[in-house]
């Protein structure tokens, strides 16, 4: 659809033009005026198409394996499979997701779903169902919820028997703090070649746990791109005395 097209079709639907309108006046004004920092980082992400470049643009091969924490509805691990022919690991604790995903992936062996989130620790949780915006550790009383397992990063991936995470997608709506924190803890980060996370800002002292994370993370990785609270990326440094392929000097 054109841009003249999507125009008449708005104005085709006055209420809809006017929501349309309002949405965009509140965007600029938080991003312009206000500068806040989310509202910057979000445009510049639309701006450059960050969906469809920079969260597919990684290194790997029919080799690679990616966990997908955060599965949802499996666009991400299609694309992955599709485009690299590489083993992805989804996991998606909401079980009309995990369905979805299940039947969307039944003939594709190159994607495993799992019907369980991955945490720091196994147990239950409450989640809340929001859609793409379902959460363990989000505070919604008026959301419906669901109870969900988890289970614990490094018991996964030793049953599993992998090595290497060649990818670790993180969009689980708050638990990327736990999670990162138990791999940063346990020295599994190690293992994870490429991590791209999208954090979130609507928990306590969010902006301080992601900072103290980043902090930890340099210690092993080195940071690629970075659209604060939007998504991230960061690649494993290689060890000392290690010249990268293709790198020159």
């Amino acid at each position: 659809m054109t841009s003249v097209s999507r125009i008449l079709k708005v104005l085709a639907d006055p209420p809809q033009a006017v929501r349309v309108f309002r949405h965009r006046a509140t965007s600029w004004y938080r991003r312009t005026i206000q500068r806040d920092p989310f509202s910057v980082a979000i445009h510049h992400w639309f701006r450059d198409h960050g969906d469809e470049t920079l969260r597919l643009d990684y290194p790997l091969d029919r080799e690679s394996v990616v966990f997908d924490l955060g599965g949802y509805r499996g666009d991400f691990a299609a694309d992955m499979a599709g485009k690299f022919g590489c083993r992805v690991h989804l996991f998606e604790p909401v079980k009309t997701f995990h369905d979805a995903c299940a039947q969307r992936f039944d003939n594709d062996e190159l994607v495993t779903c799992h019907h369980f989130g991955l945490m720091g620790t196994a147990g239950e949780f409450r989640i809340s169902l929001e859609e793409d915006g379902s959460s363990i550790v989000a505070e919604r009383s008026s959301a419906p919820g669901e109870t969900v397992r988890v289970e614990a990063f490094a018991d996964v991936v030793g049953s599993l028997g992998v090595a290497t995470i060649d990818l670790l997608k993180i969009n689980i709506e708050g638990g990327e703090y736990d999670v990162l924190r138990h791999l940063v803890d346990t020295g599994l980060i190690e293992r994870v070649r490429f991590i791209q996370v999208q954090f979130h800002d609507f928990i306590p002292h969010a902006v301080r746990m992601r900072n103290a994370l980043r902090t930890d993370l340099a210690r092993t990785h080195s940071e690629s791109w970075n659209y604060p609270f939007v998504w991230e990326s960061w690649e494993r440094r290689a060890p000392r005395g290690v010249i990268r392929q293709g790198a020159t000097g």
